[in-house]
C-alpha cells in the first residue's frame, strides 16, 4: 500500500522531524511504500528555514553582519541547514502546498496517516483544518498518536472538528484529553 504521512515535518524541531522519520521507517518495515506529504506551514517555509527565510538584500546583509558579529546567528544557520538536509532525505512528495486548495487533486497515495504531534491544536501557531483534511482530496485516512494540545475545543471550532474527525477511519490520540474530546 502507498501511504502518505501528513505531519509537522518541515519545522526547526528535531523531535517533530524524528517522529516523522520513525513513523516512515516503521511503515516501510511493514512493507509499505511511504512518502511524506510536503505540506509547508507558510509559503516561504520560515518555520523550517529560520534565519534563511529572510527576504531581500538588506535582510540578508543584516543577518550576515549579525553572524560575523557573533550574535549566535551562525548556529541558527547551521541548525536550519542540517534540518533541511534531513527533511529532504525523508522522501517528500513531488508536490508541496500550504493550503489544500493548492494541493493536487490526486495525492498519489492509498491512505493518509495524520500525526503525530499537536496537529489538531487550534492555537496561535496552527490551523487544524489542514490536518482535519478540510478541503483535501477524497482519500482514506487514519491518525497516529495525534494530539489536540487542548482540554476543550473552543465553541467556534466544534463544527469543523466534528466534520474533520468524521473523515478518519481510525483515530489514535496520545493523551487522555484527546480521547475524551
Amino acid at each position: 500500500m502507498k501511504i502518505g504521512i501528513l505531519t509537522f515535518h518541515s519545522q526547526l524541531n528535531y523531535g517533530g522531524v524524528l517522529q516523522c522519520w520513525a513513523l516512515k521507517t516503521a511503515l516501510e518495515g511493514m512493507g509499505h511504500e511511504v512518502i511524506v506529504i510536503d505540506r509547508w506551514q507558510d509559503a516561504c517555509q520560515a518555520s523550517l528555514r529560520g534565519e534563511w527565510s529572510a527576504r531581500g538584500f538588506k535582510a540578508r546583509v543584516k543577518n550576515l553582519l549579525r553572524m560575523l558579529g557573533g550574535c549566535g546567528v551562525a548556529n541558527a544557520y547551521v541548525r536550519a541547514w542540517r534540518t533541511m538536509r534531513f527533511v529532504k532525505a525523508l522522501g517528500l512528495s513531488s508536490y508541496h502546498f500550504v493550503d489544500w486548495k493548492d494541493a493536487p487533486r490526486e495525492l498519489g497515495v492509498d491512505l493518509v496517516v495524520v500525526g503525530s504531534d499537536q496537529v489538531w491544536h487550534c492555537g496561535d501557531f496552527n490551523d487544524p483544518s489542514v490536518y482535519l483534511l478540510d478541503g483535501a482530496p477524497d482519500v482514506r485516512a487514519i491518525s497516529y498518536a495525534a494530539s489536540f494540545g487542548l482540554r476543550t475545543i473552543p465553541d467556534a471550532f466544534i463544527a469543523s472538528y466534528q466534520r474533520g474527525l468524521a473523515r478518519f477511519a481510525a483515530i489514535s490520540c496520545r493523551e487522555k484529553e484527546g480521547v475524551d474530546l
